[in-house]
Parts: C-alpha cells; structure tokens; sequence
C-alpha cells in the first residue's frame, strides 16, 4: 500500500480511538512511534472485529424476525419445525430460541444490539428461568460480556444459595455418589444403601427409646426408662453394622482418616469429611461402643443425647434430618487462605480481603505515612516501607516463595488516568510489570489488580494485550469487569477495574460479582449521622447547645442538606482535590457539600445561614469510602486525602475477595448479604499484639553461614508453584513418600500439622516414618 495513504489511514484512526479532540499523542524516539503504530494496528483490529460482530448481531435478529412470520395458518408447530429444520437448514436444537424469543427478550432487542451479544449467549438466556434471565440482563448492560458458561453457573448459583444445608448437602452426596456407583455397579450401592437405612431406623429407636431427651431447662440428661430388651436391641444394631462393613469398605475402601484429623479436610470437599464420619460411625456400632456406657457421639465422652452418630449414617442412608440452615452464604473463617498486598496505601484492599477470611502474611508501600497508617490500625500486619522497584523489595518477595494463595495490589493509577497525561506503560510510575514479575517469582494461586477506568481505554490495548498474554502464559485465566461503588452501599460514584488472575489448575470456575438486588444507600443514610454532628458543632459555636434557636437552625440546615442529598451520590473522590475543575465543584454543591472548603475538622467552621453547604470533612470521606469510623490516617491533611482518595474501598474489595475465594475453594456466598454487613469488627482496630519479625543473630559469625534450602516437608503439594526449583521438590518429596510408604501412598496433610499437636503426633506410626524419611532426604528409591 502506499506509504503516503497507509499514514492517512492510521492518522483517522488514532483520532477516533482517542478520547476528546483527537489531538494526537507526542512522537518521540522511534521506539515510542513503534509502539503508536502498533498500537493503531491493534485499534484498527479491534474496530473491524466488533464491526463483524456487529452484522453477526443483527443478522441474528433478522433470522428471528424470519422464523417468526414463516409460518402459515394452517401450520402446527411440528410442521413448521419441520420445514425450518428440512427446508431451511435450521438445526432442531435452537427452535426453541427462535420461537420463544419474541416472548421472552423481544423487549431487550435494542440492548442486544448495542452489546453485539452472541446467537450462544441469547440460546442460553432463552432457557434459562426468569431471574437468571434478569440477571443476564443487567449483566450484559453494565459490561456487555456474558457467555453461556457464566449464564449456566448464575442458575447453578442461585439453586444454591436457596437452598438449606440438607438439600445442598444431599444433592452434593447424590452427585458423588452416583459417580462411585457407575465403577462399582449400582446393584451393590443399593444394597449398602438399604443396610445404612435399616441401622439408621433402629439406631434412631434404640437411642429415643432408652434415653429420651431431657427437659431443656434441666442440667442434667434424663435417666433411661426401662432397659427391657436392651441386650437384644443393642446386638440388633451391632449385627447389622458388622454386615454393612464390609460393603462399604467394598465400595468407599477402608483408608479414611480419624476423628483427631478431621479438621483438616479442605472446605471444598465437605463429602469426604462426611464419608469419614460414615467409616467411624460404622465401627462405633460394629464395636458396640454405644449406649449406656459410651454414648452416641464421636469423641466418647458419653453424651446419651449426642445425634452424631444418627447423622453419619443418616448421609449415608441418604435420609433427610430436616435442618433449615442456609449453607456456606457467609465466609467462615480459613486460615489456609493467605493474601500478600502491594501498594497497600490507607489498607482498603486490605480490610476487604481480611473481612473475607484470608490471612494477611504482610504489605507494603513506598510512602512512610501509609506504612503508619496500617501498623497503627492492625498492629499485627507485617508493614514494610519499600518501593517496589528497588532490589531490597524483591529480596523481601522472595521470603514468600511458595506460601502466598493471592497476591493483591492497587497499582498506581496515574499512568492511565484519564486527567493524567495518557502515558500508559511509558510512565516511570507503572508498576503492573513489578508486579507481574513478583507474580512469577512466588507463584500464588491468584492474583488481583484494581485501577481506573481508564486503563481500559484504547491508547493503552497494545500494553493490556501484551500485560495479559504474558499472564497467561504463566498459566493464569485472567477476568477483567467493572465495579461501581454504589452498588455496595457507598453513596459515591466511584467505578474501578479489576483484573482477577486464577490459576488453571487451582481455578474452579471464577464468577465477576454481580449482585441479584444491588444495595443502593442514599447519601442521607450513609453519612447523615455524621452531617447532624457537624452542623451542631458550626451552630453551637453561635447559638448554644439547648437553646430554641441551636435546635431551630440545625433542623432547618438539616432538612436543607437531605433535600440536596437525595439528588444522587457524590463524584468520585479525587485524590487532586485543590486542582478541581468548576463542574465537579458543582457536582458537589448539588449534593450539599462544599469542595472547596475541605476540613479536617469542622470545630473552628462559623454558622452562615441554613442554606449554605456543608465544608467537606475528613470524616465525610472515609465513610464515603467504606472505611470503618475508628480507622485512623496518619500524616498531614494532603497526606490523609491522597490515602483516602486512592483506597479500594473495603466493601468492594471484599465482594472481590469472596469470588476469589469462591474460585479456589467452591464455597458460594451471597454477595448481596454481605453488601450490607460490616467488613471487620471496629472493636479490633488499633488492637492486638505488634508485628514483630523473627530475631536476627547478633555478632560476627566465623564464616558465612549458608543460605537454608526449601524443606521438603514445610507446605502442603498445592503450595509449590509451576517453576521448575518447586516441580524438582514435589518430584523428590513424592519419591520419597513412595519409598517409605508404598505406591499411592499417602500421609495425611504431610508436614502441614498444626505446632500444637507435633508432641502428640510424634508418638504416631506414621511420623516416626515421616521423621525417618526426613533425616534421610537424599536416599533415591532403589
């Protein structure tokens, strides 16, 4: 093509992918025109792949509208399926979208349109039910990606998050049962399953009949009636245990683990922990260790009233005990989970990420005030004041090497702000390929970014193409959505990106979070209580507290305030509040605030009249924000806007957290109910015991001592990354565990017991072999 034509073309074509008037960016050395090139070349890609989609969309619609008048009178609807299916080539498997269209998305005709959305994406939404359907909707207009996959797991979803425990539980049992049966034949299954029925029916009489419940207001368990047939009963039940035994070893095998290690199964496979409490229930019943002497519960401490026994082989029975709890809907505690945050700032991310259960291992930052900031507030975080691109940062990664589950970070946002100067990846200031490098070298499970909008706009596609696809040749499936704040409950009108990394082998299916019934608080409610104390505190300093005239115009400025502050949320808190342009200090004024007169604390404000807007506060913004009232920013008053302004808020980056955790656990949760729920107790903040890092040797050593080698046995298999050092460890350590254990053998959690219990589990079998094995490592299996 000729050179003076090809220029005019990416000339047009940079103007229409910028925002604004279309000036075009600095050319600087050839390096910077390559990547303007390259750039031009990837939007124009872009341009020509959503055209295509685009006629792909709407000849969709046009088929539809075809189908729909083809039919004729006389026609029934087999006949006309018939010559669709014949005459025109239509597959039988998407009648069904074709005839149900009109009814069920002919009013969203319009948005699927405008969101190019797939003939696949509109099959699944056809047979999906309402509610998915609405969800689907809502999904698509906010974000305009939504596959069939994602439609599937919505309806997977919200099955579950309706039903109570038993139900999840017994469909979770029916799945996995129904895969042993196919190996092992269905004829025996059903007969193991008749026998747990049969033990359960006696076992229930025999426990109701000799030890009835006590009345609930007395101490003490009521005495056994009569003990006639007692024996007789009793053997009953041990017969028929000593019967199912064998069956079940038959079809579950005999290698499930004791009482004292079930708090170790992982909380994504509750089946397994429920097929050991089977195994142990069986052999109670078929000792005889139940009853008068030994009780109904796993731990013999002769509880006559315990159900733990019923229970185990009621699952195994595959009979219902009518509990009624929802399951799994808010996060329970998992230490197993631990998150390691960069760029931490004001600790947003942070408080989301702990209020969803992972552990923090530690956080950094470059900037002394935020450093305090979080060691302030929680002083048991492990704090360190680095900058990221200095050596001393990444010495201080490495330490995590292997037990890190995410890696989060707000990465700075400057670079790809939209006020900012559109620099992207050429900014001093981006630290996505730090982090990316960081990434690499621990190797977590995930990883999540947050950043601005404009990350996402098209100067910046060829540095996002290459950040991802770098990414996901590390073996990530990278997610990228929008969040607005106030869906969450935040009254501002903040929108971030986020870029979640699962990796592929831990991923089990990661879902943006998208709430059924967004929370939506009004400005009064969230910040109300802190405008009444304000206006109070201006007031009082010209009319005293009590007087007509103190309750008359704090009322009056009051009600002034909440007529503005129903017009909507405020805008996004900037971190550049003294550069703020004349709209946006409109913007506020609409809502009752003054931005112009940013306070730290309202006391020495004067009265003027009941009309005149309220001067921003500190405290104004960190509730804005999501923070807790009790958490406290160090430094000046320039300092303590800038970590506020920058901060995830806590609400979001729990909702993000908990998909995260859903991802690498399976859990589900309600994300609408945690919307509203506090992130952390505020009773804890500022409390707790100092981070205090392990004690360095004092003195000059004779000679340098050698640096330690990674221990085989200090994490569990998941914990070791895909680099080739860790894949020569696992390959070792099970080399080694066949050796002293068999073919397939297998210790329970290897080396990942808590401290508490070493002194108990030494004087065991196995650790004796396990302590063995470790003294000598370097021994290869004949």
């Amino acid at each position: 093509m000729d050179e003076t034509i090809d220029m005019a073309k990416q000339s047009l074509a940079f103007r229409e992918v910028l925002p604004g008037d279309g000036e075009s960016l600095p050319m600087g050395d050839a390096a910077a025109e390559a990547a303007l090139e390259g750039a031009l070349r990837l939007a124009a890609t872009k341009k020509k792949i959503k055209s295509i989609r685009a006629r792909l969309t709407k000849a969709m619609l046009e088929l539809v509208d075809a189908v729909e008048t083809s039919s004729k009178p006389e026609w029934t609807r087999r006949q006309h399926e018939t010559w669709l299916h014949i005459e025109c080539g239509l597959s039988r498997g998407d009648m069904r979208t074709y005839r149900e269209f009109g009814t069920k998305l002919g009013a969203h005709r319009e948005i699927l349109a405008k969101k190019l959305v797939s003939f696949d994406t509109v099959k699944s939404m056809v047979a999906a039910d309402a509610e998915t359907r609405e969800l689907a909707l809502q999904r698509i207009a906010e974000d305009g990606v939504v596959d069939p996959r994602e439609i599937s797991d919505m309806r997977r979803i919200k099955r579950t998050v309706t039903r109570t425990d038993e139900e999840h539980m017994l469909d979770v049992r029916r799945r996995h049962f129904t895969g042993v049966s196919k190996s092992i034949g269905a004829d025996l299954f059903r007969v193991l399953e008749s026998s747990a029925s049969s033990i359960l029916e006696r076992l229930v009489s025999f426990q109701t009949d000799f030890f009835p419940p006590a009345h609930p207001f007395d101490d003490e368990p009521a005495e056994p009636v009569d003990f006639i047939g007692y024996d007789q009963r009793h053997a009953e039940i041990v017969e028929l245990a000593g019967a199912a035994m064998p069956l079940f070893a038959a079809v579950f095998g005999d290698d499930h683990r004791p009482v004292d290690q079930w708090d170790w199964f992982p909380a994504d496979r509750p089946q397994d922990l429920k097929l050991a409490m089977a195994a142990e229930a069986l052999r109670i019943l078929q000792c005889g260790n139940f009853g008068r002497n030994e009780g109904f519960d796993f731990a013999g401490e002769c509880d006559v009233g315990s159900p733990e026994l019923a229970d185990a082989i009621a699952y195994l029975a595959g009979r219902s005990v009518g509990r009624t709890e929802r399951i799994m809907l808010r996060p329970r505690r998992n230490s197993n989970l631990t998150v390691l945050e960069l760029c931490a700032g004001g600790g947003g991310q942070a408080l989301g990420f702990m209020g969803a259960g992972f552990k923090t291992l530690g956080l950094v930052d470059n900037k002394r005030d935020a450093v305090h900031t979080l060691r302030k507030n929680w002083p048991g975080w492990n704090v360190a004041a680095l900058n990221l691109k200095s050596p001393k940062a990444m010495k201080w990664i490495e330490s995590f090497r292997g037990s890190v589950d995410v890696i989060a970070s707000g990465v700075p946002c400057q670079s790809f702000s939209k006020r900012g100067k559109h620099r992207g990846e050429h900014d001093d200031r981006q630290l996505f390929d730090q982090v990316k490098d960081f990434i690499k070298v621990v190797g977590p499970r995930a990883f999540v970014f947050e950043n601005v909008l404009g990350f996402r706009e098209a100067p910046h596609l060829a540095f996002r193409t290459r950040l991802f696809a770098e990414l996901e040749g590390m073996g990530y499936n990278v997610y990228t959505f929008k969040m607005a704040a106030s869906d969450y409950g935040l009254a501002q009108g903040r929108v971030r990106v986020v870029i979640v990394g699962i990796h592929r082998d831990h991923d089990k299916g990661f879902k943006p979070p998208t709430l059924v019934q967004p929370y939506r608080g009004t400005l009064v409610d969230h910040v109300g209580d802190i405008v009444r104390q304000h206006m109070e505190a201006i007031v009082e300093r010209s009319y005293p507290r009590g007087t007509p005239d103190f309750e008359r115009l704090t009322d009056e400025w009051f009600t002034w305030w909440a007529g503005k502050a129903i017009s909507g949320p405020t805008p996004t808190i900037l971190r550049n509040w003294a550069a703020q342009d004349p709209k946006t200090i409109e913007r506020w004024f609409r809502v009752g605030f003054d931005l112009e007169k940013m306070v730290d604390d309202v006391a020495d404000e004067v009265f003027v009249s009941t009309t005149n807007p309220l001067p921003l506060s500190l405290q104004v913004l960190k509730r804005l924000q999501g923070f807790p009232d009790g958490w406290t920013f160090s430094g000046d008053f320039k300092e303590k806007i800038l970590q506020i302004a920058n901060a995830f808020p806590p609400t979001m980056a729990r909702t993000v957290a908990l998909c995260v955790r859903s991802a690498l656990t399976g859990e589900i949760f309600d994300l609408a109910e945690q919307a509203v729920r506090p992130v952390i107790n505020e009773c804890l903040i500022g409390h707790g015991k100092p981070f205090s890092a392990p004690a360095k040797l004092r003195g000059r050593p004779r000679k340098a001592a050698p640096k330690p080698d990674i221990s085989l046995w200090d994490r569990p298999f998941h914990r070791f990354g895909p680099g080739p050092v860790d894949q020569e460890l696992v390959r070792k350590r099970r080399e080694i565990v066949e050796f002293y254990f068999g073919p397939g053998g297998r210790v329970p959690r290897l080396g990942w017991w808590p401290p508490e219990l070493n002194s108990r589990l030494t004087d065991m079998p196995w650790r004796r072999r396990l302590m063995q094995a470790q003294s000598q490592s370097d021994m290869k299996p004949d």
